[in-house]
């Protein structure tokens, strides 16, 4: 929303970015079977974007040793894009990333964000338990929704401790 009230949002492509080909029609055969049948499909539609991928699909097609070079890397969205295609502004390298290495797109929309807005952005804030507790009431409970690897225990215990709930 940021880029968009500021005018350097391309529409298409984002547009592109969260929906990909929703074309029903058929693509030619992937030239390798490194891309996925998505991600293929996705890459074919990309020449409708304008002028910077006019080229896109020849290039994977006929160098794609080295593209999947790229491919292979631990952490693409990290590396120079191959065959030229580093000249792509840091949001075009995303739809590379999402077409190729959708599994890498969480990190390279960080580092996206970072780039654009800076690091505050992706940051999670800090919790501040004492301040939950100080704002719930015992018709209020407080409710924990977490995510995969987070536990507040330790730091429930601590507060527990300090107000005197130990035992």
């Amino acid at each position: 929303m940021i880029q968009d009230g500021d005018g350097t949002l391309n529409r298409p492509e984002f547009d592109f970015f969260l929906k990909g080909n929703t074309s029903l029609d058929e693509v030619e055969e992937r030239p390798h079977k490194w891309i996925s049948p998505n991600g293929w499909k996705d890459a074919c539609k990309l020449h409708e974007l304008g002028d910077a991928w006019l080229d896109f699909t020849d290039s994977i097609k006929k160098q794609g040793p080295v593209w999947q070079k790229w491919y292979d890397l631990e952490a693409p969205e990290m590396s120079p894009m191959p065959c030229g295609f580093d000249k792509l502004d840091k949001f075009q390298k995303l739809l590379v990333c999402r077409i190729l290495r959708n599994d890498r797109c969480i990190n390279a929309i960080k580092q996206y964000i970072i780039e654009k807005m800076g690091e505050y952005y992706v940051k999670s804030p800090l919790i501040l338990y004492d301040k939950i507790y100080a704002q719930s009431t015992e018709k209020t409970p407080i409710v924990f929704i977490l995510s995969p690897g987070a536990d507040p225990q330790g730091e429930l215990e601590i507060l527990g401790d300090q107000m005197g709930f130990g035992p």
